[in-house]
């Protein structure tokens, strides 16, 4: 036999087991180049397409505030993401509709190049510190609007789509309820997904900000039928992304409806609530604490039983009927009522922490981007895709906890129900010192199943160890809140 026939008989046997092997191997790609998507395994939570889990953390920066130069909101965002970065955040939010973004900011259907380049560029920053952006389509509520109502940079109105400025509506009914008006958004929209849909620094797609305040006649039943058929189109266009709905305040009785009838819609990938701290809201839990508050809101979209990832998407205080960001802001040096916008969602079942607003007035005027950093230290090592959490709430002595008990652990936040926004900042009272317990059967575990217990402080950034006493876990000394993290 050839001697290199005979040897290239061994060598078979090797090639063939290389091939076997390459038929099953599965490369696992990096957390950066996966897309966020609706968990497989828990439906209430994210993961990436790499399998991670993920966890939202991150505030709304919408665009550079009352900046028109170019430049100088560039350095703005750059400023805020890079701190972001430093802190751990991962994730935050763009109008494309503001003016800053705007890329049909001349004539109806035509799109300007140079605004195009700013959508690259805010996502090139994202890439660059490693953080996912949400992206919300379109917020305008009139076509054209006397009274010149505007939200900083973010206009209400959308002239360019008026006849009298080269548009083809007369009225925003014209525009929603025609199948010319849901060409010319989705003339739009496919612009930006066909441009992104192969970017993973795209969190997903935003149909509207705030829908519920659009002038629509019909108005209930037009927004649920309208937002049926864009879900439809858009997940049609783009299977990498998430999309959604967003609706405005959930403030009083009359936002319960259409909630329950815009998340109710299976395609709705993710359930969005807004909601704040408002002295004006019909809702008396909109002038509680903000840890009841929040968390309540989270709660309200759970109990609509649909297994769906529920973020509080926008929150923060306002001035009574939103009339101006609050005022308790200027005085909030340590970011009180930022600690619980982050906190009592998560605690409370969110998929990821509340999203404040107010960036440039509240979070950059206070420097308070390190409280991402206590948030994110305090769930370090959590897993919620094998952990099946069970949220739920009660009360020990100076303390609501908030408790998500799953599979392999629990960890819990304690929150002071005597110190909050109203009695730090509007009384000047400061927090007391905290010294309580938390039993055992109030957490639904015997001492036999705890491998270990350790203690959080996010406001000393501190960790310990705790042990159980006669059936109680003794905590340490704090003022506010401490997070308890037990393994089971």
């Amino acid at each position: 036999m050839n001697k290199k026939y005979y040897l290239l008989l061994l060598f078979i046997p090797f090639l063939q087991s290389v091939v076997s092997a390459k038929s099953v191997i599965k490369i696992k790609l990096s957390d950066d180049s996966s897309f966020v998507r609706v968990s497989k395994i828990d439906s209430r939570y994210f993961e990436l397409s790499n399998g991670n889990p993920f966890i939202p953390v991150g505030p709304n920066i919408c665009f550079p505030r009352l900046i028109s130069d170019e430049k100088l909101g560039f350095e703005s965002i750059e400023m805020m993401y890079k701190n972001l970065a430093k802190y751990g955040a991962n994730y935050t939010r763009i109008y494309l509709a503001s003016e800053f973004f705007e890329i049909e900011n001349e004539k109806q259907g035509v799109f300007n190049e140079s605004q195009i380049k700013r959508v690259d560029k805010v996502l090139a920053l994202a890439k660059k510190y490693h953080l996912r952006i949400k992206f919300c389509f379109e917020q305008f509520r009139f076509l054209k609007d006397t009274t010149k109502r505007f939200l900083g940079s973010a206009s209400f109105q959308k002239p360019i789509y008026h006849v009298d400025n080269g548009g083809s509506f007369t009225t925003s009914d014209e525009y929603f309820n025609s199948e010319k008006g849901k060409e010319v958004y989705m003339n739009r929209v496919q612009f930006f997904v066909n441009r992104y849909k192969h970017n993973p620094n795209v969190f997903g797609w935003e149909l509207w900000n705030e829908f519920n305040a659009v002038e629509m006649s019909g108005k209930n039943t037009g927004m649920v039928d309208w937002t049926k058929d864009m879900l439809t189109r858009v997940h049609a266009l783009d299977s990498n992304h998430l999309v959604m709905q967003n609706l405005g305040s959930f403030d009083s009785e009359s936002a319960r409806n259409i909630y329950r009838s815009i998340d109710s819609i299976p395609n709705n990938d993710v359930e969005t609530v807004h909601r704040y701290i408002d002295l004006g809201a019909k809702f008396e839990v909109c002038h509680e604490p903000m840890d009841i508050l929040a968390s309540d809101a989270v709660k309200q979209l759970r109990n609509f039983g649909l297994n769906k990832p529920v973020l509080l998407g926008e929150t923060g205080a306002v001035e009574p009927h939103h009339a101006a960001p609050s005022k308790l802001y200027l005085k909030d040096s340590t970011g009180i009522i930022l600690h619980d916008i982050l906190f009592a969602p998560f605690f409370a079942g969110s998929a990821g922490s509340g999203q404040s607003w107010h960036w440039k007035e509240y979070l950059q005027h206070n420097n308070l981007w390190y409280q991402f950093g206590r948030f994110n230290e305090a769930i370090k090592g959590i897993n919620p895709l094998v952990e099946n959490f069970q949220p739920s709430e009660f009360l020990i002595p100076g303390c609501r906890v908030y408790a998500l008990k799953g599979n392999k652990s629990i960890i819990a936040w304690c929150r002071d129900t005597r110190s909050n926004w109203q009695t730090e900042l509007v009384e000047n009272i400061k927090p007391t010192i905290i010294e309580t317990s938390i039993s055992l059967s109030q957490l639904n575990i015997i001492e036999k199943n705890i491998k270990s217990i350790q203690i959080y402080d996010p406001w000393k950034n501190t960790w310990s160890d705790a042990k159980v006493i006669n059936n109680y876990i003794e905590l340490p000394s704090f003022t506010r809140s401490i997070v308890i993290k037990i393994k089971l």
